[in-house]
C-alpha cells in the first residue's frame, strides 16, 4: 500500500490546553498564549502577566512502545536497523518559551526543537524525515474595533510580527536516497540556518446572549503568505482558521464548547480540517476533551498560582486522508508565572 503524506503545517507553537481540546483554540484564547493563537485576544487582557518559563515536551506513543528498536537504529544506524523503523511514527518535540502580556500587547520568546522519522511501504519506501530547530521572538497588539450596545460584547482585531531563526526542517527523501542509505545527503539538507520574518492577523468577536452565556467567533491568518527562511530551511506554512464557541459561566465553574476549521485554503479531507473541544474550568483544575480531526483528545491542568502543571494526549493524521496514518502523541507542560 502506498502512503502519501498530508500537508503538515508543523505549527510553530502548541499548548496542552489547545491540544487537549482538539486544537480548537483561536476563538476562546484568553491568556498569555493569545500572542501565539490570536493577537486580537490581547485586547481582552486585563492584567500584566509574566510567564517566566513554559516548558513543553511531546513524544509519539511508539517511542515508548518501541524504545529498544529505536535506540539501535539511531545509535548504530544500518540498513537493517533502519528497516526496523518501517511502519512506525517517531515524533519528539521540546519547546521552551517566555511570555509577557499586558492590556493590548504581548511579546514572546520561543525555542523549539522537533525530530520526526516516518517510513512507510517496505517494497517502495516513502519517508518523511524531520530535524527542525527554531528560535525567535513574536510580538503583537490587539484593540477593540467596535462595542455592541448595552455592553453585549465587542469586536477585536490584532496583528503580530515574528523574527525567527531556523535550522533544518522536514523533507521527503528520494527512493534512491532510501535504497542507498544516503545519510550524508539527508543530513546536509537539514544543516543550514535560515532567518525568516512573518506576520499573523486575527479577529475575535464576543457577544453575550444572556447573563451567563457568551458567544465567541474568530478568524485568524497565521504566517500570512508563508514565513519563508533563507537557505534551505523549511518554511512556516500559511494557515487560515475560522472558529466559534459557546461559553457558560456557572457557580465556581466555566464551561466552553469550541469548534474551528483550519487550513481553509487547502483542498483535502474536510475532517482533517475540523477541530472540536470542550473545557471545564474550576478554581484549581481544568479538564479538556475534544476531537482533533475526528480523533479523541483529552487533558487536564492544575493551577497552583505561580506554577501550573498540565498534560494532554491527542492524535494527528499524518497521511493524505483520514485513518490512513494516525499518530498518537503525549504532551506535558510546566508553567512558571507571575500575575500582576
Amino acid at each position: 500500500m502506498s502512503i502519501s503524506y498530508a500537508v503538515d503545517f508543523h505549527p510553530l507553537y502548541q499548548s496542552t490546553r489547545a491540544q487537549g481540546m482538539g486544537s480548537a483554540m483561536t476563538a476562546i484564547v484568553d491568556d498569555e498564549t493569545a500572542i501565539m493563537y490570536n493577537p486580537a485576544a490581547l485586547a481582552g487582557i486585563k492584567n500584566m502577566q509574566l510567564n517566566i518559563a513554559n516548558i513543553d515536551a511531546q513524544i509519539s506513543t511508539q517511542i515508548v512502545t518501541d524504545y529498544a528498536a529505536l535506540g539501535k537504529a539511531f545509535m548504530a544506524p544500518s540498513v537493517g536497523s533502519i528497516s526496523s523503523l518501517i511502519g512506525k511514527n517517531i515524533y519528539e518535540r521540546a519547546t521552551l518559551s517566555s511570555m509577557l502580556v499586558l492590556p493590548g500587547f504581548g511579546i514572546a520568546a520561543i525555542y523549539d526543537q522537533q525530530i520526526a522519522v516516518r517510513i512507510k511501504n517496505r517494497a517502495l519506501p516513502q519517508a518523511e524525515i524531520g530535524s527542525q530547530l527554531t528560535y525567535g521572538v513574536q510580538a503583537g497588539g490587539g484593540m477593540t474595533l467596535y462595542k455592541f450596545r448595552h455592553k453585549k460584547g465587542e469586536v477585536r482585531f490584532g496583528v503580530a510580527g515574528k523574527n525567527l531563526y531556523r535550522l533544518g526542517g522536514y523533507q521527503h527523501p528520494t527512493f534512491t536516497q532510501m535504497i542507498a542509505f544516503d545519510v550524508k545527503s539527508l543530513v546536509a539538507n537539514l544543516s543550514t540556518w535560515g532567518v525568516g520574518y512573518g506576520a499573523d492577523a486575527g479577529m475575535q468577536i464576543l457577544y453575550r446572549l444572556g447573563r451567563d452565556v457568551q458567544l465567541l467567533a474568530s478568524f485568524v491568518a497565521f504566517d500570512i503568505g508563508d514565513t519563508a527562511f533563507s537557505g534551505t530551511s523549511s518554511p512556516q506554512k500559511n494557515n487560515l482558521v475560522a472558529g466559534g464557541a459557546l461559553r457558560y459561566r456557572g457557580p465556581d465553574m466555566l464551561a466552553t464548547l469550541s469548534y474551528e476549521i483550519q487550513q481553509l485554503d487547502e483542498s483535502y479531507d474536510f475532517m482533517q480540517k475540523s477541530h472540536l473541544g470542550v473545557e471545564v474550568k474550576f478554581p484549581l483544575l481544568r479538564l479538556y476533551a475534544g476531537l482533533n480531526q475526528a480523533y479523541p483528545s483529552y487533558g487536564a491542568a492544575f493551577d497552583l498560582g505561580m506554577v501550573k502543571f498540565s498534560g494532554a494526549v491527542y492524535t494527528q493524521e499524518i497521511g493524505a486522508a483520514m485513518h490512513q496514518n494516525a499518530e498518537t502523541r503525549g504532551m506535558v507542560r510546566v508553567d512558571v508565572k507571575l500575575s500582576l
